[in-house]
């Protein structure tokens, strides 16, 4: 598997914080004290192309802010890639992805032994190497 995929995500509606991340068949975990007052104002309808990256290595919060800069990428909004998991609901099963707003809050999509799940939270622990971080392109 390669270190980049690319993904086409058309957004038709502006959902707000408390439907965002719910997701038929996906267990919603975590819904802690997330900062979400300002998301549905900085996200833009119509068709958005997000950068999926695997750094291959193990990153604290601060070195993954790096990693996107390196790339030349902005954290993808994560009502975005929550339409993105929406629509593929079976694709962070193989591709288990996140994205990053306000400092470290994080929308996580996944699926372990528990089944699929959404977490969004505050993570301020490190992240092992098999993470996809969804970016946007400056």
């Amino acid at each position: 598997m390669t270190d980049l995929m690319q993904r086409t995500v058309v957004l038709n509606e502006i959902p707000n914080a408390q439907t965002a991340f719910v997701i038929p068949g996906r267990r919603l975990c975590g819904w802690g004290p997330v900062e979400t007052t300002s998301l549905s104002k900085s996200v833009k309808l119509g068709e958005h192309v997000v950068w999926l990256f695997n750094p291959s290595r193990n990153l604290t919060s601060s070195e993954l802010l790096d990693e996107y800069a390196k790339r030349g990428y902005t954290p993808t909004h994560p009502y975005i890639l929550a339409e993105l998991n929406r629509k593929d609901a079976i694709f962070s099963n193989d591709v288990p992805n996140a994205t990053v707003w306000s400092n470290e809050n994080y929308a996580i999509f996944d699926c372990w032994s528990d089944g699929p799940r959404t977490t969004v939270c505050i993570h301020s622990h490190p992240w092992d190497q098999w993470w996809w971080f969804a970016g946007t392109a400056l």
